[in-house]
């Protein structure tokens, strides 16, 4: 009797400890989730208050245009905390994204108070804009692509590709194909979004980037100016894109 009595003392402490296992594991299990966050960018192209919709006829100064490609860069990605010194970089992520691109993920982000995601709009580093992307895996958005978003090696990168056709003649038909291709070091644009808002801890964070091509026309007239290769110290059609480009993306 003694014997059976003891098999159930130990039994009895061997169903205890086991219940404290399961609950440190589910702690453990619940600490790593509330520790983790992060952050995700859903693009969105607009021309105006309308949807870009490809190879759609839209005005812009009262010049008919269509769009059959966009393309851009983004790069230098970092978000600010607070109001502080203190960022969250995204340094080593570089974003190709398209009229098809809907969400990317940046990585994690830590909980507490934003100031607002800055980014580049073209390739931030001038080293790695200058490098070869036949030397990127094939996967990497830097790497070789189709269609093209570089002109070779030393010229670097195309930052933002907008293709498409232009009514040069006002008739109301778009009659001539339109080729913006805006790259160099010195035609990098910035924007900075000075958007406020909470990270809750274990809870991930979804930004809307919007992109409004009305506004990366801006003072330009298009019947006369539909073509750039940023291939001119006086190219003043590229150089008036990537004046535009800080203010025609709105980050919410």
């Amino acid at each position: 009797m003694k014997s059976l009595k003891n098999l159930n003392s130990i039994f009895a402490l061997a169903m205890i400890a086991s219940l404290f296992t399961f609950s440190g594991c589910d702690k453990d299990e619940d600490d790593h989730t509330d520790d983790h966050q992060h952050l995700f960018l859903k693009f969105h192209h607009h021309v105006g208050a309308d949807e870009l919709v490809l190879n759609q006829d839209f005005t812009s100064n009262g010049v008919k245009f269509q769009i059959s490609r966009i393309n851009y860069y983004l790069s230098g990605l970092k978000m600010q905390i607070d109001h502080s010194d203190v960022y969250q970089n995204y340094d080593d992520v570089y974003l190709l994204i398209d009229e098809t691109t809907d969400e990317v993920e940046l990585g994690e982000i830590p909980a507490g108070g934003m100031h607002g995601l800055e980014f580049a709009i073209g390739i931030e580093d001038s080293a790695t804009n200058h490098s070869d992307p036949a030397t990127w895996p094939s996967s990497h958005p830097l790497a070789p692509q189709s269609p093209s978003m570089h002109w070779d090696w030393n010229p670097g990168y195309i930052f933002i590709a907008i293709e498409g056709m232009v009514d040069t003649d006002s008739d109301g038909t778009v009659d001539a194909d339109m080729e913006m291709h805006v790259g160099l070091d010195k035609n990098l644009a910035h924007h900075d979004s000075h958007h406020h808002f909470n990270v809750t801890a274990g809870t991930d964070v979804t930004l809307n980037v919007e992109l409004d091509l009305l506004q990366v026309f801006s003072g330009i007239d298009l019947a006369t100016q539909y073509i750039t290769h940023s291939m001119g110290s006086g190219d003043s059609l590229a150089m008036a894109i990537s004046a535009n480009l800080p203010a025609a993306f709105n980050v919410e």
